[in-house]
């Protein structure tokens, strides 16, 4: 009988994988810094000149305003042999305050974007294990202001999608990818999303959000016969969810 086991491929081997993954998240870091500036130089922008010199006395933290919440995610993949699924993840509203122009952007695989591997017709009559991607991607966005209360936010990132595959995971209902055999290893790959969002301020503190977006990366897949092979696992999604304003910089 086959040993079941996870494979995670976070530790990449060869010092040309180690320094490439060190560039991407120093990137990234630098791209969050970035960002958190920006946001601020607009929130402090749209303040009246008496409160922008309040401000400059008051404490540090929090560094902008935040708003976080969950949402449904219907996605679609552009495989063939792969099914649809509903996800629920965590999204974040870009503030309140910022109007219109350019703000910072960002994408972090919570959770994991899971799709079982599964033979034949796609029946789940026996299982290979579940793929997992979590895209990790900084870039730009436009807010663009529609109604008093009604706001578009068009975005592009790109990134670093680390991706694993555990071979003792049952076939779920979600997202399904029909092979011949069991996947022992997945590659990391490079990951890129266009996407826009329509939010409703539907409180000062509840905002709703619906959405479409497109994701593109294409992971290697090394399967048990040693052979390998591309997975396409492009998708289009749609979205909708409600955020909370969590913490508000004064």
């Amino acid at each position: 009988m086959r040993n079941k086991r996870t494979v995670c491929l976070w530790s990449l081997t060869g010092p040309h994988d180690a320094a490439f993954r060190a560039k991407v998240l120093i990137a990234l870091g630098i791209a969050a810094v970035m960002s958190v500036r920006s946001v601020r130089a607009q929130e402090s922008g749209n303040e009246p000149a008496h409160d922008a010199a309040a401000h400059t006395k008051s404490p540090w933290w929090p560094p902008m305003d935040l708003a976080v919440g969950v949402g449904f995610k219907s996605q679609f993949p552009l495989e063939q042999t792969a099914s649809n699924s509903t996800i629920v993840e965590v999204i974040g509203r870009p503030s309140p305050r910022a109007k219109v122009g350019i703000i910072p952007q960002g994408r972090m695989g919570m959770p994991a974007r899971t799709t079982a591997v599964v033979s034949g017709n796609g029946a789940g009559a026996q299982g290979f294990g579940e793929l997992r991607l979590r895209p990790l991607m900084a870039g730009l966005g436009w807010v663009q202001p529609i109604a008093p209360r009604l706001s578009l936010v068009a975005s592009g990132v790109a990134g670093y999608s680390f991706n694993s595959v555990d071979q003792a995971k049952t076939p779920g209902r979600g997202s399904r990818l029909v092979l011949s055999e069991p996947v022992d290893r997945i590659d990391n790959s490079f990951a890129w999303e266009l996407a826009g969002r329509l939010w409703y301020d539907l409180h000062p503190r509840v905002y709703l959000m619906a959405g479409a977006s497109f994701l593109r990366t294409r992971p290697t897949l090394s399967l048990a016969s040693g052979a390998q092979q591309s997975w396409k696992a492009d998708q289009f999604r749609i979205e909708a969810g409600v955020a909370l304003l969590v913490l508000k910089r004064h």
